[in-house]
């Protein structure tokens, strides 16, 4: 069994190497896709660079990332190109993570010898989400969000939309016990300047509440509930990391 990591980037938010970092020792080959232009708003060179130089500084002693700079017109074909790209290098499963999906490296060795294509074509983690820091936990209202992917070979699936697959041959869809693996999801551990450029550029960025960030993002204090950018109960609260069910293990 082979497998390949892609990440598809537009702006570094600082835990970019952390997570290959993580992946790096049990993957065959690391793609790293950054985009030249965000999905909303205009582009930023200096931003495009500062990522692409960050990309390329990662430790790779094994030579075996590549870093791609380019245009794609939507995510869902940024995510078709990395697939096939892996698929042409002979490599038969492709991670789909993003650079603040931070995984323990542990719980994905033991995991990642199950998989089988004759049992599902796409395997989805649970994600633990963070707020403001590590230390920081999100409550969600029903306790998971599963966005994390691993997926087999094109022809058997294809990316139609963000993160969504259409699976045309096999078995379709597996939930990953999160007591085996879990995602520890960074989406919300940025300084306020990245913060208000990520909910301005993302593929979301129509669909954020108005007031949000000044109400919300600046305003957050220990007790205050309804976080969500879009559905607010979705983010009840937080509690100390300590305190979640799950933890994320020291980078080894």
């Amino acid at each position: 069994m082979s497998i390949g990591a892609v990440y598809c980037i537009y702006e570094d938010s600082g835990f970019m190497a952390e997570s290959v970092q993580r992946l790096y020792p049990l993957m065959d080959y690391v793609i790293i896709l950054i985009d030249k232009v965000p999905w909303n708003g205009a582009p930023d060179g200096q931003i495009l660079q500062e990522t692409y130089r960050k990309a390329r500084e990662i430790d790779d002693p094994d030579a075996k990332i590549e870093v791609i700079t380019k245009y794609w017109k939507t995510e869902a074909d940024e995510r078709n190109y990395g697939l096939q790209l892996l698929h042409q290098k002979g490599i038969e499963w492709m991670f789909l993570v993003d650079e603040d999906e931070l995984f323990n490296t542990r719980e994905l060795r033991e995991f990642l010898p199950t998989i089988d294509v004759e049992k599902f074509s796409v395997y989805l983690f649970t994600h633990q989400m963070y707020w403001k820091n590590k230390d920081t936990v999100l409550i969600q209202q029903d306790g998971t969000i599963l966005s994390a992917i691993i997926c087999t070979k094109p022809g058997r699936l294809v990316f139609t939309e963000a993160r969504m697959i259409t699976v045309f041959e096999g078995k379709g869809w597996e939930s990953v016990d999160p007591n085996k693996v879990v995602c520890h999801h960074m989406s919300y551990v940025r300084t306020d300047e990245q913060m208000f450029r990520k909910i301005s550029t993302f593929s979301h960025a129509d669909m954020i509440i108005k007031d949000w960030y000044g109400r919300i993002w600046l305003g957050w204090h220990e007790g205050m509930t309804d976080l969500h950018p879009v559905n607010p109960t979705s983010f009840k609260g937080t509690i100390p990391a300590l305190q979640a069910k799950y933890k994320l293990e020291p980078l080894s």
